[in-house]
């Protein structure tokens, strides 16, 4: 299925009918669960064994966010139509391909910022040796 962005009605659907209590989305033939492992099988998510904030930071060494930010125009202000420009218009599953594709899923499901500019903290988590796999 090729979408290019999530249908208002459908996150809407989605956020009524989630109960955070159970974790489920509760449908009328039934409910989803929503773990860890159901987000996997679904969407295809890493389920590593460690969080983003239980790795190491990234040393000054390692050059893997600034090889990330040097394909952006607007190191100082990144924002998601940018990411989202880049992987739409690549055709390699390369670093900046993970890093953009991740640094989107965090500022759509986890936490965006308030501003205009994309919420790129937890790639900082992330070096040139990481096996994203690894991540939870």
């Amino acid at each position: 299925m090729k979408m290019k962005e999530v249908p208002g009605a459908l996150s809407c659907f989605v956020l009524k009918n989630f109960n955070s209590e159970t974790k489920k989305i509760v449908l009328q033939k039934g409910v989803i669960d929503v773990t860890k492992e159901s987000i996997k099988e679904i969407l295809g998510f890493p389920l590593g064994r460690k969080q983003f904030s239980k790795h190491p930071f990234r040393t000054k060494e390692d050059k893997c966010y600034e090889e990330w930010t040097n394909q952006l125009d607007d190191k100082k202000m990144i924002r998601l139509q940018d990411i989202k420009m880049k992987i739409v218009s690549t055709n390699k599953a390369n670093m900046n391909f993970r890093m953009n594709f991740i640094a989107l899923l965090i500022n759509s499901l986890i936490k965006s910022s308030s501003s205009r500019k994309a919420n790129t903290t937890l790639l900082n988590y992330i070096t040139s040796k990481k096996k994203i796999e690894n991540i939870d």
